[in-house]
């Protein structure tokens, strides 16, 4: 990657790890969390990135993962309505976001 421009990317749960040149690349404002993986020696603060506080299973922003969640995703299966992982679809990767995710969010 070089001289890429990923200002105000969205780098929740990228696999950055195998990514060159990183150093060269423009990072300022892009959005990780902790299931980001960066090259080996990246400080994301360092590039500007922004740690995302965001709970992405906790679909009624009540700061708990729990049943509430689990049956809105359970209602929306097969739709786009419950798509904690931003792949336009409710299925079992949402389901999973919630069962990880049990419990507060931080």
């Amino acid at each position: 990657m070089s001289y890429a421009d990923l200002s105000y990317a969205d780098l929740t749960g990228a696999y950055l790890s195998s990514v060159v040149l990183w150093e060269s690349a423009t990072w300022t404002g892009a959005t990780y969390d902790d299931y980001t993986v960066f090259p080996e020696g990246m400080d994301p603060e360092e590039y500007g990135l922004v740690y995302d506080e965001d709970c992405p299973a906790d679909f009624n922003g009540d700061t708990q993962i729990e049943i509430l969640d689990l049956l809105f995703v359970i209602h929306h299966w097969g739709t786009a309505g419950a798509d904690a992982n931003n792949d336009g679809n409710t299925d079992v990767l949402d389901l999973l976001a919630v069962i990880d995710g049990w419990g507060t969010c931080m």
